[in-house]
């Protein structure tokens, strides 16, 4: 899976990869609405994520997002 800031990036993700159900806005996955969902522990049920424009993540979202992977 991919995940980019705003959906836009989303989109453009999409296009480039070619697989529109791999490439989420990291709103939508950490909300559920996107993405693979969680499994019985509450982690993100995948094996990769890419994280574009991870820089313009704040450190609530940036934590919220490493306990979603644990």
């Amino acid at each position: 899976f991919g995940a980019a800031h705003s959906e836009d990036g989303r989109r453009r993700l999409a296009a480039a990869t070619g697989d529109p159900d791999t490439a989420v806005t990291l709103a939508g996955l950490l909300s559920g609405a996107q993405g693979p969902g969680r499994d019985e522990d509450g982690a993100l049920a995948l094996d990769l994520l890419v994280v574009l424009d991870a820089p313009q993540l704040d450190v609530e979202g940036a934590a919220v997002l490493v306990e979603a992977l644990a």
